[in-house]
């Protein structure tokens, strides 16, 4: 509950940001794809889905707050002479992400880049539920399917942070949509 409510309050300070001398487009999106454990043997491949507003700052700048829910798939795991099933686990990570290169309304095929950060909620079977911190980055690819309206794909590698020092990370292939209001 208080994570939603933190959430709420950086969505509103943020769109405090949006006004009319700044005429920046606000972009409300929807994404899903895969999420792959990258040099990890206990957990699987999985999904990913979530949702985000992109808040346009200047023309080549805009922030995201991002709500993104994570799915690790299970996997086998030799127990002496025994297989077992390891749960995988799942996440929910509240973020936000700078978003550099073209921002606004859809037009054509425009490239950026993606840096951020989030808390991620994490929860697996047999372990103690725990939040951590984790840096996000990659690319990104908005193609024009409307004129208010586009087609978001990202490539993402997340970072999670463990106690110990170590990181677990996770490769985000995503797909999903984004429509403009404003101008």
């Amino acid at each position: 509950m208080r994570r939603w409510f933190v959430f709420s309050v950086i969505l509103l300070a943020m769109s405090g940001l949006y006004s009319t001398a700044l005429a920046r487009p606000i972009g409300v999106g929807v994404l899903a794809g895969a999420n792959i454990p990258i040099v990890q043997d206990d957990a699987g491949s999985g999904f990913l889905y979530g949702a985000k507003l992109r808040i346009g700052a200047t023309p080549f700048l805009a922030v995201e707050p991002t709500l993104t829910f994570f799915e690790q798939g299970d996997v086998a795991v030799e127990v002496g002479r025994e297989e077992a099933d390891l749960d995988g686990g799942k996440s929910t990570a509240l973020g936000i992400n700078l978003i550099i290169g073209s921002v606004g309304p859809p037009a054509g095929l425009r490239f950026h880049g993606i840096v951020g950060f989030a808390s991620h909620a994490m929860k697996q079977e047999g372990t103690e539920d725990e939040s951590r911190f984790a840096l996000t980055f990659g690319p990104g690819l908005e193609v024009q399917v409307g004129e208010k309206l586009a087609l978001d794909f990202e490539v993402l590698l997340h970072m999670i942070s463990f106690a110990d020092g170590g990181a677990r990370k996770n490769l985000g292939l995503s797909g999903g949509l984004i429509y403009y209001v404003g101008n």
